[in-house]
């Protein structure tokens, strides 16, 4: 019989809840120049070191880090692995640290992911259910609504984007689909676990699953449709072994398999389906991941640079892909966590991110195998974790969905144990305090670049000479606002200033092609300079037709 108090919740159902909650939802449109990326990753910073004051501060020995020691020494592991090539690729550390513009997949967010991947593994299951399902539903509420304002014109955040205009609170339709299609998998579970009295839940389900199909479409995007088909077979494969249908869950397992190669022969242009699902971008996706991995077995050990697929993708390009599309199509991700890993930080960390995935998986697959062992929550959990790893494979990290992809994983684990966390229930007054300082001292490590972000937008919008230059003396300052900021100096006028900051740009980033085309439009830029800026344009790119065309 459990003990009175032990049924309160924790610590790390906080954590987590909090980053459920969060990782949608959290934007800040109005105050910051990147309204998404940068607000998540300051919040995510807080919950990653409150997360390691707590697992530090845990009492030992601890039963559920003891069953997960593999992990435990996993993510070690990666995390060792990444600071080795954070000090030796000889990137920019401030870069790699909080990520390139607009991205943000810097040494900060794998580690706090990490984190939270260990911390969700900490949770009670039983404890985790009702928190779990309201912040599910309630995130998802919010974005089918926004997306309906969307979709009507009603938006009032303009957002950058230059595709379906249905992006709800990730600012971009692929990443927006991807939430939809766990949104979708969500409701799917709890349609087919329903309770049948229960006729108002189920009709709100059928009507929220409907609107989040119909947005889903609105966004065209595929990626959102296989991760739906992904989780929707595992929900169903996982319903008729619980119920000893097992004929069925055969059926739907055959079913699943024919299907995925029909589409998978269908990506390679032929097949029943032909090209109906190979968009461009999965065409393009075969490039990235070539450079990718030409830009691993370049520099296996360290990579160049985390969050550096950008910087060094045109040299690693191949000329069929110059070839088959146009040269100014350029990236800067390798559209697949992985290959992100591999061209910034080499074979090892990549080696550790799989064997923790695998860590996962192992679990999940005994689990489905004993699917007497499963709820309705732990089998979304599973459908759902599985969809989001096969969408991180052949898509572009985005912070909220890896937020919640991680968080995924380690409930899977938490889901996957009997052992109950009983140690941690009752905490000192003084472990509280220790882990107020850990939240503290994150959201300090992180909060400088959303105040630099912040001043950037303010600085551009009200254009102030004295005061970009200031900004551009600042710290942290990345070269895509020092360069915006040059362009502003060239458009008024001040070509001297231009150039300085577009230097400045260049010395933060020696490889930003943008900086040194901005140079070549500078029609004062001397002679000397002209030719070495083309020089080095032509060893960025050396394929490139255009910048051969500049010495001539």
């Amino acid at each position: 019989m459990q003990k009175k108090g032990l049924a309160k919740k924790g610590t790390p159902e906080f954590i987590i809840t909090i980053a459920l909650f969060s990782a949608p939802l959290f934007i800040t449109p109005w105050v910051s120049f990147d309204p998404i990326n940068i607000p998540r990753l300051t919040l995510l910073g807080m919950l990653a070191t409150w997360s390691l004051a707590y697992l530090l501060l845990a009492k030992k020995p601890n039963p559920i880090q003891r069953e997960f020691k593999g992990l435990f020494l996993l993510v070690g592991g990666m995390a060792l692995s990444l600071i080795f090539s954070f000090f030796f690729s000889g990137a920019s550390l401030t870069m790699q640290f909080y990520g390139a513009q607009g991205r943000n997949a810097g040494l900060l967010t794998y580690m706090s992911l990490l984190l939270l991947l260990l911390i969700a593994t900490q949770v009670r299951s039983s404890l985790i259910k009702a928190p779990m399902n309201s912040a599910l539903y309630v995130t998802s509420v919010i974005n089918l609504g926004y997306g309906l304002v969307q979709l009507l014109g009603l938006d009032p955040v303009k957002w950058q984007n230059n595709y379906s205009s249905v992006v709800g609170t990730f600012g971009n339709p692929n990443f927006f689909a991807a939430f939809l299609a766990i949104t979708s998998i969500f409701l799917i579970s709890q349609l087919i676990y329903s309770v049948k009295s229960n006729y108002k839940k189920s009709f709100f389900d059928c009507l929220l699953l409907a609107l989040s199909l119909y947005l889903q479409i609105e966004t065209s995007s595929i990626q959102g449709v296989l991760m739906i088909f992904i989780g929707t077979f595992l929900l169903l494969f996982i319903k008729f072994r619980v119920q000893r249908f097992r004929k069925f869950s055969y059926l739907v397992l055959m079913s699943f398999l024919m299907f995925g190669i029909a589409l998978f022969i269908s990506f390679l242009g032929k097949g029943p389906f032909g090209n109906q699902f190979f968009q461009t971008t999965l065409r393009l996706r075969t490039f990235f991941w070539e450079a990718a991995v030409r830009m691993g077995l370049e520099r296996p050990w360290t990579g160049f640079g985390i969050d550096s697929f950008g910087a060094w993708y045109r040299t690693y390009r191949t000329e069929e892909s110059v070839n088959q599309f146009a040269e100014g199509i350029i990236t800067d991700s390798a559209h697949s966590i992985f290959f992100d890993i591999l061209s910034g930080a080499g074979f090892v960390p990549l080696l550790f991110y799989i064997l923790i995935q695998f860590f996962i998986l192992r679990k999940a697959l005994i689990l489905i195998l004993n699917s007497d062992l499963i709820d309705r929550e732990l089998s979304f959990l599973i459908a759902a974790w599985i969809a989001f790893l096969a969408q991180s494979t052949i898509s572009v990290n985005s912070l909220g969905l890896s937020t919640i992809g991680f968080c995924l994983g380690g409930l899977v684990l938490s889901g996957s144990t009997s052992t109950e966390q009983v140690s941690f229930t009752h905490r000192l007054k003084s472990k509280r305090f220790m882990e107020l300082i850990g939240a503290t001292s994150g959201l300090l490590i992180a909060l400088p670049m959303f105040l630099s972000d912040a001043r950037f937008r303010y600085v551009v919008s009200q254009p102030d000479g004295q005061k970009m230059i200031a900004f551009t003396n600042s710290w942290p300052v990345n070269d895509f606002q020092v360069l915006v900021i040059a362009k502003l100096f060239y458009s008024s006028g001040y070509l001297d200033l231009g150039r300085e900051k577009a230097y400045q740009a260049l010395r933060i980033n020696p490889r930003n092609v943008n900086a040194l085309l901005t140079l070549l439009d500078d029609k004062e830029l001397r002679k000397s300079e002209r030719v070495l800026v083309i020089n080095r344009l032509q060893s960025i790119d050396p394929i490139s037709k255009s910048f051969a065309e500049l010495r001539a």
